[in-house]
Order: C-alpha cells, then sequence, then structure tokens
C-alpha cells in the first residue's frame, strides 16, 4: 500500500478564527459566489445559483440573536450559544483567537464597543452580501463583516453547502487565494485515489479485504459482501458527490491503512468489520450502555469497541468471544450460500 499524498498545508497564514465550521485566515481574500438552490429555475440551477448575480440583488446580514439570554450571539463571549457541544478548552481557545483579531481591533479601529448587551450598535448593524463581493481580511471592517456574515449564517462556507445548518443561507463564501490551489490539489488527489482504490480492488485477498474494510468504515458501502462492481459504482458515486469526500478518504486512508502511520490501523478496521457484521445479525448487542458480545462489553461504540479489541490487553477474553462470534456467524453464511447452490 502506497501513502497518499499530503495536501499543501497554509503554513504562512495565521488562523484567525473558525465561524460557522469555516477558518479565516490572515492575508486572505475571501469571495462570496452563487449557491445551489433545488427550487430555484433551471437556469439557475445549472450555474449553482440561487439569486440573480449582481451588486444591487444582495442579502443583509446581521448579529443573530440569543432569545434565551435577550443578547446579541457575538461569538465574544463564552456562553455564546455558537459554542454549544464545544469543550471548555476549545471554547478558550477560539475566543483568545475571536476577541485578539477581531473584537478588540475593530473597536480600537471604530470606537464602536462591541459588547452583547450594546443594543444601539447591533440593532443598527446591516451587512450587505452579494455575489462576487470580495472580503479582505488585512483590512478590519472587511474582517468583521465577514464574521458577522458568518456568525448569523448569511453565507455558507463553500465546503458545507447543502448542509441544513444553513438552509435559509442564499450564498456561499471562500478563500480566493486559496481555493483554486485546493481544487487543483483535490484533482489530482482524486486522481490517485481512485487508481489506489481500483488497484487494490482488483489486488489479492488482503488488498481487496482491506479496501472494504475502508469503505464500510466510511460508510460507502453496508455490507463488505457486495459484487466487485456495486462496489466500484457505491466508491466513484461517493467519491463525486462531494469535494470534502476526497479529504475524508484520504485522512481515513492515510490514518488506517499508510503502512508508516498506525500500525494497528488495518486490523481496527477489520474489528470494526467484523462487529459491524454482528451488529447486523443479532450476534453482537448495542444499548445505551455499550456495544456487548455475549454479555461482554466491548466499547461505548462501532469503533471505540474496534480500537480496544486490538489495543486493550483487558479486553483479551472479550476478544476470544468475539472472533468466535464472527466465526460462527461466517460458518452459518457459508452454508447458506452452499444449500443455495444445490
Amino acid at each position: 500500500m502506497v501513502r497518499l499524498k499530503k495536501e499543501v498545508e497554509l503554513t504562512e497564514k495565521r488562523l484567525l478564527a473558525i465561524v460557522s465550521g469555516m477558518k479565516i485566515f490572515s492575508d486572505s481574500v475571501y469571495v462570496i459566489t452563487g449557491k445551489m438552490d433545488v427550487g430555484a429555475p433551471d437556469g439557475f440551477q445549472e450555474r449553482g445559483i440561487s439569486k440573480v448575480p449582481f451588486p444591487g440583488n444582495k442579502t443583509i446580514a446581521s448579529c443573530p440573536w440569543d432569545k434565551n439570554l435577550h443578547v446579541y450571539d457575538t461569538g465574544f463571549f463564552p456562553s455564546s450559544i455558537c459554542y454549544r457541544g464545544w469543550t471548555k478548552s476549545e471554547v478558550d481557545e477560539e475566543l483568545k483567537r475571536r476577541i485578539a483579531n477581531i473584537k478588540e481591533p475593530y473597536e480600537d479601529a471604530t470606537g464602536n464597543d462591541l459588547d452583547q448587551r450594546n443594543f444601539d450598535f447591533w440593532d443598527s448593524l446591516t451587512i450587505p452580501d452579494y455575489e462576487g463581493r470580495l472580503f479582505y481580511t488585512n483590512d478590519i471592517n472587511d474582517l468583521f463583516e465577514l464574521y458577522v456574515s458568518l456568525q448569523g449564517r448569511t453565507l455558507t462556507p463553500k465546503e458545507l453547502d447543502g448542509d441544513p445548518m444553513f438552509q435559509s443561507s442564499l450564498y456561499c463564501v471562500e478563500d480566493k487565494t486559496t481555493a483554486v490551489d485546493i481544487k487543483k490539489q483535490r484533482q489530482l488527489d482524486k486522481t490517485e485515489i481512485i487508481y489506489n482504490f481500483m488497484t487494490m480492488l482488483n489486488g489479492n485477498e488482503l488488498d481487496q479485504q482491506q479496501i472494504k474494510d475502508l469503505l464500510l468504515y466510511l460508510g460507502i458501502i453496508r455490507t463488505v459482501n457486495m459484487e466487485p462492481e456495486m462496489i466500484r459504482y457505491a466508491f466513484l458515486n461517493w467519491i463525486e458527490q462531494r469535494s470534502t469526500n476526497v479529504d475524508q478518504y484520504k485522512e481515513a486512508y492515510n490514518r488506517y491503512m499508510s503502512e508508516d502511520q498506525d500500525a494497528d490501523g488495518p486490523q481496527t478496521l477489520k474489528f470494526y468489520r467484523m462487529i459491524s457484521e454482528l451488529i447486523f445479525s443479532g450476534g453482537v448487542q448495542v444499548t445505551s450502555s455499550g456495544v456487548f458480545v455475549d454479555g461482554m462489553e466491548m466499547g461505548a461504540d462501532t469503533f471505540s469497541s474496534a480500537q480496544n479489541m486490538v489495543k486493550g490487553k483487558e479486553y483479551v477474553p472479550v476478544k476470544a468471544k468475539l472472533v468466535e462470534a464472527y466465526s460462527a456467524y461466517k460458518d452459518k453464511q457459508e452454508k447458506r450460500i452452499s444449500r443455495g447452490n444445490q
């Protein structure tokens, strides 16, 4: 197996904030682009847009309102609802970035107070967003307006187009300074990925099983017991669906299949497949307390159970029971197939 190449990283730029899933970098230019709308006329859908692209046709962005706390959800205070699901350390780190890179520079430059209770300021704030608009992150006013547009989800990060979280958004936004390079890199990656996939699918028995295990882990196929042609169709359809699927596949391959990474990766995916198949057949039980085989707990979920089977020395008796259950399951499958061929 060959390690897939890493994409070019943005080492020369400084991360300013992560807002609604999008990273905002220094020394960058962000551009508003069209967004697909399946309810729009056919001509719009062909261009992947939802509105006529001219500056007069715009959307007004504003800071979201927290109806529970009765303040503006600025993202500049720790109890902001935009941080739901984040760990305390993640919130602390992001707050530090946003305050140092956006809040304080904007307050210094304009004299405006960005406290979430400054209703006079936030009530009157209106930001025009339209296709083709550029935001220069070295300009504090542009940076602030991009930030608010993302915070209010008026703009959808290009990578998240189609995410229901942005269903009311009419435009996308992307980093113009890196978009072309990233697209080129993804196309190169996709070509390499497809070649690697086809080589393994047509390879020896071990290669075939490992690539099937990876596809099962990624949710591309539901079972490894599929004809090669159906596996090929499912994979090629998936890799073309979203550009981020290229990144997802490459990250998973490099983490679990690459020879110079986790040596236990292929084994982890193997146990993930065994547990998944036994869950489907009823040989493994899933409850709110965890995943069990013959009454013995393997882990909190399918993947952590697979990891425990590989790395957890205390799980050796459980692993033996799992292997026994899987062998019995495969024997039943073979007998059923044999009877069907008679």
